[in-house]
């Protein structure tokens, strides 16, 4: 089941800076943040992703320690997910079009081959369908050349 958190511009900043330090007291945060709010605005800010559900706490001296309620690696690939979907109408070959030919990416030849061999795994894994756009790219073909797309 797909998760469809919309964080608000504040929120995702908040979480980026928690994911990023894997826990994150509101000063941690608030150094963490591009024309940050006031030192209660964030407070509350965190208490409200609190009780919602986003992230929890824990006291550390005087201090709150905030942590986050998901894995980094499911929120990423629900982020993904998201931005697959907002700025390359769900292609990934758009995406990965984007990502390879940007100059800022300082992707190198390991990271490429890497990604090459990811998705080889992926397209010859029978545990699994591995779909694009509904498309499923690791299906074989029968002894014709045909594929059954009955499922």
């Amino acid at each position: 089941m797909e998760e469809t958190t919309n964080f608000s511009r504040r929120e995702r900043q908040i979480m980026d800076a928690i994911f990023e330090l894997g826990e994150a007291t509101v000063n941690d945060v608030l150094s963490r943040i591009e024309a940050p709010p006031s030192r209660t605005s964030l407070r509350t800010l965190m208490r409200i992703m609190e009780e919602k559900g986003h992230i929890k706490h824990k006291q550390r001296g005087r201090e709150f320690l905030y942590f986050s309620c998901r894995q980094r690696k499911r929120a990423g690939r629900s982020a993904f997910r998201r931005v697959l979907r907002t700025y390359f109408n769900g292609s990934l070959e758009e995406a990965l079009e984007a990502l390879v030919t940007d100059q800022d990416a300082e992707l190198d030849g390991e990271d490429l081959r890497n990604a090459i061999q990811t998705l080889s795994l992926a397209m010859t894994s029978t545990e699994k369908p591995l779909k694009i756009n509904g498309d499923r790219l690791n299906e074989r073909p029968d002894q014709h050349g045909m594929v059954n797309n009955a499922a």
